[in-house]
């Protein structure tokens, strides 16, 4: 452990500036850590790790941040576009600005937070205020991104089909860019942030293999995060590869039928394990994985985010059974006709 602790400090900020809190709400969790959000407007990440045998280990957090400083360099790449020629560039995954390891208790502004948030919606994790002084925690510091999508409620179905595109080219780049996967793009994964004229935001630019692309947002910015589950090539020579094996997680692929979440983990096993074999399968790269999950994204559209128009609801529709019976990757569904006018 001690190797992988010192390969994780080796990439990371400051960890005395992950630590600060600066009036920290708790906006969210997940299976294996808390999410709080900043006045400053930034959101962090808090996960135990190592020290129970329940805890993610130091290689799961290892590969975590790998990935996301990875697609941070996508981002980050917007900056330098005007100095340099670079292929794919996309600002649609959250900018991490630092990965922290520290040990201790939590502080007590935190605990009061999270019992506060708990009161509301009944965590389903461990009680913050029960971790040990010898807990140690990974924290990722990042950029806030906005809502959910769950939270997030579409005005139109201009929204609708505008956040649905992002999403597609947003993988679709880091498809090219770095045979890059999401894995687990449920719409708590989503974030998605209202702008105006004022911001500035009312096109998206992206490059995808050297061809510049402009988005109409209708208003909406959207940021993808949580990158436990993903997969992607570290190196320009594709070889060297961030995965997760999901194989040793079972009870993930065990959600109920007709459950939209759940279908889409079994049909992304089901494809991982049918071109890459089941000794290994969640190594080799699939990008028909991406298409799974904008199915699942325009399902949830359809059938939990609005009361749609026929044509609406058809469009979502037709959407849906073409990620799925032609959709081969995130980058072959970009051209879908439901995008038709809002991009150039």
């Amino acid at each position: 452990m001690d190797a992988l602790l010192k390969r994780l400090l080796s990439i990371s900020g400051s960890a005395s500036t992950s630590k600060r809190t600066f009036g920290a709400k708790k906006v969210g969790e997940g299976a294996f850590g808390e999410v709080f959000r900043t006045d400053q407007d930034f959101a962090f990440k808090i996960v135990p790790i190592e020290t129970l045998s329940s805890q993610k280990t130091a290689a799961e957090i290892l590969s975590e941040a790998e990935v996301g400083l990875k697609l941070t360099k996508l981002r980050q790449a917007t900056e330098k576009k005007s100095i340099t020629a670079i292929s794919n560039v996309t600002s649609g995954f959250v900018e991490t600005h630092s990965v922290g390891l520290c040990r201790g208790t939590y502080s007590q502004q935190l605990v009061v937070e999270w019992n506060r948030w708990n009161e509301l919606h009944r965590s389903e994790n461990d009680p913050v205020d029960s971790y040990g002084a010898s807990q140690m925690y990974a924290i990722f510091v990042q950029s806030n991104g906005g809502v959910d999508l769950e939270s997030f409620k579409p005005r139109n179905f201009d929204e609708v089909k505008s956040i649905l595109l992002q999403v597609a080219l947003t993988l679709a780049v880091a498809e090219n860019a770095c045979q890059f996967e999401h894995r687990d793009l449920h719409w708590g994964n989503i974030l998605v942030k209202r702008v105006g004229p004022a911001d500035n935001q009312s096109r998206l630019e992206c490059t995808m293999n050297d061809v510049d692309i402009s988005v109409d947002t209708s208003g909406v910015l959207v940021t993808l995060i949580d990158f436990t589950l993903s997969r992607l090539a570290k190196q320009s020579n594709l070889t060297d590869v961030v995965f997760c094996n999901l194989s040793a997680d079972p009870e993930i692929f065990n959600g109920p039928e007709g459950d939209l979440q759940a279908d889409a983990y079994r049909q992304m096993r089901d494809t991982v394990v049918r071109q890459n074999g089941a000794s290994s399968p969640w190594e080799g790269h699939v990008p028909k994985t991406n298409a799974i999950w904008l199915e699942y994204l325009a399902g949830i559209m359809l059938h939990h985010k609005g009361k749609w128009k026929a044509a609406e609801k058809e469009a979502l529709e037709g959407f849906m059974q073409r990620a799925r019976e032609e959709g081969e990757s995130a980058e072959s569904l970009v051209w879908d006709p439901i995008f038709a006018g809002s991009w150039e």
